[in-house]
């Protein structure tokens, strides 16, 4: 990357490097690495989820499963073709809630010697600038979708919250007590019915809670630091998804005409202005480190007091500590 950037146009003393869901993990993780140190200038990671603190087999042994294969028989795996170690990666993903991270960086002590964000707190990458954000509605793509998990909150309320809740080791009077936070603050603004519930529970959990102490992490070494939380909604099923996982990458790419996005995000003159501004904010921080540009409104950086997140949808504002109230009950708990 560094050694090779000039021959495509590139500055090697300027690179940012960013990513979506895994990739947004995947970018995070990167500058940890011994091997990365001091090659990247800028970092955008869109929609981040949490980085398991712990050395685990259980996705190895599980993945290793559905190929039927033995558990260090490299040579095997090695034979094993493309399409089935898909399609092996897909069962295994589908056949827990749990397993949708699955595959992600482990923190080894050795190629990841340490969680990034106790990294980002140690001043570590201090130098990098960086901008992360998240989507109103991350995990209604995956919930929406499946019937299983339907049926379970139907069938169990409030309590199928306490039982996912209880999966990342948050006891059920912690459990209780986030949801009626969460119930109370949510309360003649968005739904409180047990799935939607759900799914702002969990979407705080798995990635803007992660996201927020990022940011709390970085802010403090590096004024160069913006949040974003992108709001547009998908017009799919008539709206049922909100604004999910993996909306935004048709905004920043500019790809509405690929197979599936027409429906997933819809056409319009709102969409193309606000693809415009997105492209804009991502090009301009990758040239100067600062997302600002003419066609939104002043975007601050990211602080404690604050908490300056520009909202990114068929309205673009910078509202400050927003869902703060929804972010409190999470500070202290299953901290790195």
């Amino acid at each position: 990357m560094h050694d090779n950037i000039e021959a495509f146009g590139g500055d090697p003393d300027n690179i940012t490097i960013f990513g979506e869901s895994a990739g947004g993990y995947s970018v995070v993780t990167l500058p940890v690495m011994p091997q990365a140190k001091g090659l990247i200038r800028r970092l955008i990671a869109q929609s981040a989820p949490s980085i398991d603190p712990e050395v685990s087999e259980r996705s190895t042994k599980g993945f290793m499963r559905k190929l039927k294969i033995k558990k260090g028989d490299i040579e095997s795996l090695r034979k094993a073709s493309p399409e089935r170690i898909i399609e092996a990666q897909n069962e295994y993903i589908g056949s827990d809630l749990n397993n949708l991270l699955a595959f992600r960086p482990i923190i080894d002590g050795d190629t990841i010697p340490k969680h990034p964000l106790k990294a980002f707190r140690d001043g570590e990458l201090e130098n990098i600038d960086f901008m992360i954000g998240t989507n109103l509605d991350e995990v209604k793509l995956f919930t929406y979708q499946d019937p299983g998990f339907n049926a379970m909150v139907k069938s169990g309320g409030e309590n199928a919250i306490i039982a996912v809740l209880g999966t990342s080791g948050i006891d059920n009077n912690t459990s209780r007590e986030i949801i009626d936070i969460y119930k109370n603050a949510r309360k003649g603004k968005f739904s409180i019915e047990p799935m939607d519930l759900l799914d702002a529970v969990v979407t705080g959990a798995m990635f803007r809670v992660p996201t927020i102490r990022l940011l709390e992490a970085q802010s403090k070494h590096q004024p160069n630091t913006f949040n974003y939380m992108f709001t547009f909604p998908s017009p799919k099923f008539n709206g049922a998804y909100g604004c999910p996982h993996f909306i935004d990458v048709p905004f920043v790419f500019n790809t509405f005409d690929a197979p599936g996005f027409p429906e997933f995000v819809g056409k319009g003159p709102d969409i193309d202005n606000l693809c415009e501004k997105v492209m804009d904010a991502w090009i301009s921080f990758a040239h100067t480190g600062n997302p600002n540009h003419d066609g939104l409104p002043e975007w601050s950086s990211y602080d404690k007091e604050s908490r300056a997140t520009m909202f990114l949808g068929r309205e673009c504002k910078v509202v400050n500590a927003p869902f703060d109230k929804e972010r409190e009950p999470w500070d202290g708990l299953n901290e790195i």
